[in-house]
């Protein structure tokens, strides 16, 4: 990706998650300008509370990072490549490229088959051990 936006000066980021602010802070490492919009009300919100949130966005502002939260993107805009996106409070984000680090939605299929407890977001219920809501069973990976 880094070769990909080698050119770019302006990059958007769709998603403030860990993806998306390790992105960017690797993108801001190598000189770009970057922006990170999140449709929810702080950053890295799935994982952490808006407290620390907020000390996440602060950091990150303190690096020159753009950061914007409670906004959603409504457009991808441009002729023959990206030139921007749209807020959908109306503003327009000038951008040479956008990457979307929205995530991901976990497979539990085999999880559920078995009978084991699905937490909130889709994932497998775990103790502090990694113990499934059966003890026979431990869940891994990320």
């Amino acid at each position: 990706m880094l070769e990909k936006t080698r050119t770019c000066g302006n990059i958007v980021i769709i998603a403030g998650g860990f993806i998306g602010v390790e992105v960017a802070d690797e993108l801001k490492r190598a000189g770009k300008n970057v922006t990170i919009v999140e449709i929810m009300d702080s950053l890295l919100p799935i994982s952490f509370d808006p407290d620390f949130g907020g000390l996440a966005r602060k950091e990150i502002e303190a690096e020159n990072l753009k950061v914007y939260t409670s906004r959603k993107v409504v457009e991808i805009y441009g002729s023959k490549s990206v030139e921007g996106v749209k807020l959908d409070n109306g503003e327009n984000i000038p951008a040479d490229a956008v990457i979307l680090a929205t995530g991901y939605k976990p497979n539990t299929d085999l999880a559920q088959q078995l009978g084991l407890k699905i937490a909130e977001h889709d994932f497998i219920e775990t103790d502090e051990y990694m113990r499934t809501s059966r003890p026979d069973v431990f869940a891994a990976g990320d």
